[in-house]
């Protein structure tokens, strides 16, 4: 039993070696690269933008679904149609689920 907690043990600190190894020559890599560390400063600057792009989707698909309920809202609905009560612009949740799907 001992022997095969000792064993274990040495694999574990064998893996973490080989991580940090594997860590280190990413740092060694970045601090090499100037167009790998301006790609990587690109990327993280990119991110900034995404709130702004998930605030102009959502406004698209509000007006989209309003739209919708307005010219779609009072078609009848019916099992054996494409219309149905899981297909249709009847009301803004549905609406923005079935623009969604």
């Amino acid at each position: 039993m001992i022997t095969l907690q000792n064993s274990e043990e040495s694999n574990r600190i064998s893996i973490t070696f080989f991580r940090l190894f594997r860590v280190m020559r990413l740092v060694k890599l970045l601090s090499r690269g100037e167009g790998i560390r301006t790609l990587l400063w690109t990327f993280i600057k990119s991110f900034q933008a995404l709130p702004y792009v998930a605030l102009l989707i959502a406004m698209l698909f509000f007006i989209y679904a309003v739209i919708g309920m307005q010219m779609f809202g009072k078609v009848a609905m019916r099992d054996n149609n494409q219309i149905n009560r899981n297909n249709n612009f009847q009301t803004f949740p549905q609406a923005v689920l079935l623009l969604f799907r």
